[in-house]
């Protein structure tokens, strides 16, 4: 922040007097020189000035009203960033946050993320004021897959970046509960399996829109005799469906895979051939 230079004359009542005047500025910081600037002139300028670069602020001010005569004066500035420490290292993701390495979507960005307590905001090695914060709604639930965020420092009505961060949040794992049935058949010398009706899905998170789709099924032998059913092109769809993946049992599988379904065929008929 720069505080514009003010001038005093007598003192009146114990308070001196405030002498009305014009003040103008020059600048340079070796890139870019202004002449007979403002105020707010001198203010963008430094905004430009890039950490630990430094620039030199010449000043006149002319009096005016009850006071006569000019005074000048150089202000020399060199721009320094808030340092962020936790126990004397720089601040970073490891020693500042706290971050789930096994976050699943469908919890919040609170749950997966925790400020620590214990980072220490200097400025010229003077103690700075302030609050930390997520660049993330803490409230909002972020999608699967990787992101990237930061924790932020905020003081003064501004905001600094402390460090960057990033998560992986894991595929909710869904699997079929029920809502679906095989029809028990002859052996006719094919695994065919003729299956009907809609997949339930368990540990779907709250109202999310998924569903799963497929094409027939197939019995893990051609043979007569009770068997376990594989679902064909088992897919899941729904605007959600990229936060889910399919799991069977304790089995991750990839979901354009084969399926095995937690049904069993039952009585199925043998067929004799008479000689």
């Amino acid at each position: 922040t720069f505080t514009a230079p003010s001038f005093t004359g007598v003192t009146v009542n114990g308070t001196p007097e405030a002498v009305d005047g014009e003040v103008t500025y020059s600048y340079s910081n070796g890139e870019t020189s202004i002449t007979k600037g403002s105020y707010d002139d001198i203010v963008t300028a430094l905004k430009a000035l890039k950490k630990d670069a430094s620039a030199e602020i010449n000043y006149k001010f002319t009096a005016s009203g009850n006071y006569t005569g000019e005074i000048t004066g150089t202000i020399s500035v060199t721009m320094v960033d808030i340092l962020f420490t936790v126990d004397g290292e720089t601040a970073n993701a490891k020693n500042a946050l706290d971050i789930d390495t096994n976050a699943v979507y469908g919890e919040t960005w609170a749950d997966i993320v925790t400020i620590k307590s214990g980072i220490n905001a200097t400025l010229n090695e003077r103690p700075v004021e302030g609050t930390y914060q997520l660049s993330v709604n803490t409230t909002d639930r972020p999608t699967a897959g990787n992101h990237s965020f930061e924790l932020q420092f905020v003081s003064g009505g501004k905001i600094y970046k402390v460090c960057d961060a990033t998560v992986n949040v894991a595929k909710r794992e869904v699997s079929i509960s029920g809502g679906l049935s095989v029809t028990s058949k002859q052996y006719d010398g094919t695994a065919n399996a003729t299956v009907t009706g809609t997949a339930a899905l368990s540990n779907v998170f709250g109202t999310d829109n998924v569903g799963l789709t497929y094409t027939g099924g197939t019995f893990e032998s051609k043979n007569a005799g009770t068997h376990n059913v594989t679902l064909i092109d088992a897919t899941l769809i729904g605007d959600d469906k990229d936060n889910m993946e399919r799991i069977y049992g304790d089995a991750f599988l990839d979901i354009s895979d084969l399926h095995t379904l937690p049904v069993t065929l039952t009585n199925v008929v043998k067929r004799f051939i008479r000689t």
